[in-house]
């Protein structure tokens, strides 16, 4: 027999009060029946007038709200979490719109006509429709496709959802990671390692608004690659690159005997040294999918602003933009790879070390 859950919809905010009104007001406005899910928000240190927004509508009843320091968008999502009364927690992000469907497609899911136990289920991601250039960019690019995938390799907490109880085995967010779009993927493939499988449910709707500031959006290029370093270093073995025959596996296989050889090093600049070589393999590793960018993706992108009308000056504006992004997310990448190899790696296993010979 059919049982609607009880659903906890947690949304970080941060200086983003206009977004923030239009995604709470879609979450009101849900088919759901509104007894059977609850709203919390939290305010991860806005200076804007966010926090007096939110005291008024907690005021009224329309939902929950709690305040902390600013602490990255990992660690307001384990703040609503631990408050969170659903047996489903579901994330949505500020700048998110919520279809009216979205929670009723997501109880479906849940309740499958199988009997099939599922821990965690999201779904589609679509660019909001706007005049802003910047937005038919983000359209063309296909920006947030992750959970179009029947089995997504990770869920985009724009919109995903895990059952409370395996969200607290896997251990929720890992608040080191304080920059977007890391935070998700690792919690993913934790969920992913202990044995459950991901799902996505293609009716259940999020829109997402985008950037309409191109600064923001260099910025939000440069977090994501950092964001990957740290994953592709957490994961080494999981998300591993299979060498090839040619002079360039030849090249990562000797790195990797170069990365053995760093235990022989002083233990107070090993984490230096290890850094400064797993970046070099990681960059290296990238070259390949640069160029694909650059000889294959690029031009299919021609063909879809070409597709679109766009003015030439228009798609070679758009190219730029892209190849900017791109730039910026690969670069990223090689420091992220060596803050987490340093920082997070790194010292975490000299002091282990250090304990295990005390």
């Amino acid at each position: 027999m059919k049982r609607d859950l009880f659903f906890s919809v947690i949304i970080p905010t941060y200086n983003r009060r206009d977004a923030l009104e239009q995604t709470i007001r879609c979450v009101l406005l849900q088919s759901y029946p509104s007894h059977r899910y609850e709203l919390i928000v939290v305010d991860d240190g806005s200076t804007d007038s966010t926090g007096k927004y939110l005291q008024q509508l907690a005021f009224a009843g329309s939902l929950r709200f709690i305040s902390q320091r600013n602490a990255g968008p990992a660690a307001a999502r384990n703040a609503g979490a631990q408050i969170a009364h659903g047996e489903v927690l579901v994330f949505t992000d500020d700048d998110c719109l919520p279809e009216p469907g979205w929670l009723a497609a997501l109880d479906a899911g849940y309740n499958n006509p199988y009997n099939q136990y599922r821990a965690a289920i999201g779904g589609p991601v679509r660019n909001q429709a706007s005049e802003h250039w910047l937005n038919r960019l983000a359209a063309v690019q296909e920006q947030h496709r992750s959970n179009d995938a029947e089995a997504p390799e990770f869920l985009d907490t724009a919109n995903a959802s895990y059952r409370r109880t395996v969200f607290l085995q896997v251990g929720g967010f890992r608040e080191f990671l304080p920059f977007p779009s890391s935070e998700d993927t690792d919690l993913s493939l934790r969920c992913i390692m202990a044995g459950y499988a991901l799902h996505s449910m293609p009716d259940a709707i999020v829109y997402h608004a985008g950037r309409t500031c191109l600064r923001s959006l260099l910025k939000q290029s440069w977090l994501r690659g950092i964001s990957e370093g740290y994953i592709r270093v957490m994961y080494a073995t999981f998300r591993a690159f299979t060498p090839s025959e040619k002079w360039s596996g030849m090249v990562h296989l000797w790195l990797n005997r170069m990365v053995a050889l760093v235990d022989y090093t002083p233990l107070l600049i090993r984490p230096l040294i290890r850094g400064g070589i797993v970046s070099f393999r990681m960059a290296l590793l990238t070259v390949s999918e640069m160029c694909f960018f650059f000889c294959t993706l690029l031009p299919r992108q021609v063909v879809r602003y070409h597709m679109q009308k766009s003015a030439s000056i228009h798609i070679g504006l758009y190219l730029l933009v892209e190849s900017l992004c791109y730039l910026l997310r690969w670069m990223g990448r090689v420091v992220g790879t060596f803050r987490c190899e340093v920082r997070e790696t790194g010292w975490q296993r000299i002091s282990r070390q250090f304990h295990e010979n005390e």
